[in-house]
């Protein structure tokens, strides 16, 4: 069951025509809510809280953006740009385009992906071993969503989320 709560407001009748009927709503999947549970974080409120935190805690600044479209509820939580300077290239004396004929350098770029300072960084502050190249993805969902707050926040997860794709 989706509940959605709404903020009344009133309209003028020329403007119905026009009128987004879901405005001002947040939308919540009450069928995975416990007795005595919140509802689900919104996404914007879960951005703000684990970049606020992860820059409390380290001192430094974080890119957590939302994803677009139909990845509308992922969360990437990654170095800003500027700090994205890592490349990849191919080894002197390498021929082939296999993975392990690659090596890390730093571009002195922007818009790489993220240093292996500020990976192992990052690892650190959410509880991790390592992170992705290209960063963390945080799944759309209330588990994945408490999970990776409490992690930036500097809490053992509650709950660690299970993947609810197949």
């Amino acid at each position: 069951m989706v509940t959605i709560t709404c903020v009344a407001a009133h309209l003028e009748i020329d403007h119905l025509a026009t009128l987004d009927p879901f405005r001002g709503c947040k939308v919540g999947n009450s069928a995975h809510k416990k007795k005595g549970q919140k509802e689900m974080n919104d996404r914007d409120d879960t951005i703000k809280r684990i970049k606020t935190a992860l820059e409390r805690r380290s001192k430094k600044k974080w890119s957590v953006t939302g994803g677009r479209g139909a990845a509308w509820g992922w969360i990437t939580i990654d170095a800003p740009p500027a700090r994205r300077t890592w490349g990849h290239r191919l080894k002197a004396g390498a021929f082939m385009n296999r993975p392990e004929d690659y090596e890390g350098y730093d571009t002195q770029q922007p818009g790489g992906y993220i240093t292996p300072q500020d990976k192992a960084e990052l690892a650190k502050l959410l509880g991790l071993e390592t992170v992705h190249d290209q960063g963390v993805s945080i799944a759309a969902s209330n588990d994945y969503y408490r999970e990776y707050i409490d992690r930036a926040e500097g809490r053992t997860p509650a709950k660690i989320a299970q993947p609810y794709w197949d």
